[in-house]
């Protein structure tokens, strides 16, 4: 057996003969549901623009049914004058490997275990006896990655969304030993409700336990007076943290300093509080729901956004992504965020009915979600 298949070369004028058909049939069926005033191919997708006949909450549900019935995706949305049908073959999802994401959550496990060990004071590499001194940092992290990724993931079965289980990510690094976790959802969005609560769900379910673990984190930490140079105190009020031993600023997001003054409370001009690695594995959950927050292309932000604040979300993505070059003047780690946003975020989400608004305190959720953005932000995360 080969170890390496050829891919199979698609016949483009075969499918163009095809779809002609379909979309032929298509306009009959619809016709209880919709006047067709223009419909061609593009992209691969049919295209129908016209309008509604009815209600057209139940004529969009309808004509989506009916696509889906022959084996197609119809996304339905509004423009100004007319409704606009994109019409796609559903192509079956492939078959998801648990054995990947058991494979890269064992590594993801070790790397974390590593770090930990380095907040800990300990090279778990050179000392393999000790690893246990990593758990604190790499069981709390964890937990809020894990959790995260949960909340997307059940949100969306509720939904019917097919969606894979979280797949970690490793890196071999001594301040986070994880890039996080991901989720691919592998069948379309159904509207912008399921939309809204699978983008929202993760943020929510990281933040509900980055709290709880900043709380147990800070009863763990230390008040010290900063009495040598690498910790002098020119970025209001920071924390600290130490990785074998040498010592690190780190800013904290408003959200934090108000659990720190909940906790602890106020500091004193020459004092600095020293994380314990359960704290700071806290600051790194406020950090991954911030960044997942903003609102651009495929990010947690983007899906609220654009499902709750539909005209905000192109400007705040700009806004925000021009925002991160400037800010990476001062942090160079922004630059590669920024980098990575261009990359990978320019498709924006797309629920199939994509014309019902968002209705009760669903519509005001874009606005919840930009005050958890900049309660967990840290312009310069670590100076």
């Amino acid at each position: 057996m080969p170890l390496f298949r050829r891919k199979k070369k698609r016949n483009h004028l075969r499918e163009l003969d095809l779809f002609k058909v379909v979309s032929g049939q298509l306009v009959l069926e619809l016709v209880p549901e919709l006047t067709t005033l223009q419909s061609y191919f593009e992209g691969n997708m049919i295209h129908l623009r016209g309008s509604l006949i009815g209600e057209p909450e139940v004529a969009v549900e309808t004509i989506i049914k009916k696509c889906r019935a022959r084996g197609y995706n119809a996304f339905v949305s509004e423009e100004p004058e007319y409704v606009h049908i994109k019409i796609a073959r559903a192509r079956k999802p492939k078959q998801s490997r648990i054995r990947v994401n058991i494979i890269f959550g064992v590594l993801t496990l070790l790397t974390v275990l590593w770090a930990g060990g380095m907040h800990a004071g300990v090279d778990i590499l050179e000392q393999p006896g000790l690893w246990y001194v990593g758990l604190p940092f790499a069981g709390a992290l964890l937990l809020i990655l894990l959790a995260h990724e949960l909340g997307h993931y059940f949100t969306a079965r509720h939904y019917g969304i097919k969606a894979t289980l979280p797949l970690f990510l490793p890196v071999p690094n001594p301040l986070i030993g994880t890039f996080g976790a991901v989720i691919k959802m592998k069948s379309p969005i159904p509207h912008r409700k399921a939309l809204f609560d699978v983008g929202l769900s993760g943020p929510l379910a990281g933040l509900a336990v980055a709290i709880g673990v900043i709380l147990i984190g800070l009863n763990l930490s230390e008040v010290i007076t900063a009495g040598y140079p690498e910790l002098t105190l020119n970025y209001g009020a920071p924390g600290a943290i130490t990785i074998l031993g040498e010592s690190f600023l780190v800013n904290l997001p408003p959200l934090y300093k108000l659990l720190q003054l909940l906790v602890i409370g106020p500091l004193a001009a020459d004092q600095v509080l020293m994380l314990h690695p359960v704290a700071f594995a806290g600051w790194l959950g406020l950090l991954v729901t911030a960044l997942n927050l903003i609102p651009m292309g495929q990010l947690d932000g983007g899906h609220v956004i654009f499902a709750s604040l539909r005209r905000a979300y192109k400007p705040l993505g700009t806004i925000l992504f021009f925002g991160l070059l400037v800010l990476a003047w001062f942090w160079q780690g922004w630059l590669l965020w920024a980098a990575l946003l261009f990359i990978f975020s320019k498709r924006r989400p797309a629920p199939l009915n994509d014309l019902t608004p968002l209705t009760g305190v669903r519509r005001f959720g874009g606005y919840f979600t930009l005050l958890v953005f900049f309660l967990c932000f840290t312009p310069v995360p670590i100076p």
